[in-house]
């Protein structure tokens, strides 16, 4: 899996963080999306971890979460 992007939040009364992950298949090109909690030492190893063990993720949320914060970076 290819790891397209990745939003990182801390949920409440927590200090690890949620990250939500896009990836796509490299052998379909499918794109799929993954919810987790990270350790907070590397966002690489924390995404990493999360398309192997996190639960699926709506992936239309997901797109609209992605396209969302990459319009807020162009602006």
């Amino acid at each position: 899996m290819k790891i397209i992007a990745s939003y990182w939040f801390t949920g409440f009364m927590s200090s690890f963080p949620i990250g939500i992950v896009l990836a796509e298949d490299e052998i379909t090109g499918e794109l799929k999306a993954y919810i987790g909690e990270g350790q907070g030492r590397s966002e690489e190893n924390d995404a990493c971890n999360i398309l192997e063990y996190g639960s699926k993720f709506p992936l239309d949320a997901a797109l609209i979460l992605f396209k969302y914060e990459i319009k807020k970076e162009e602006e």
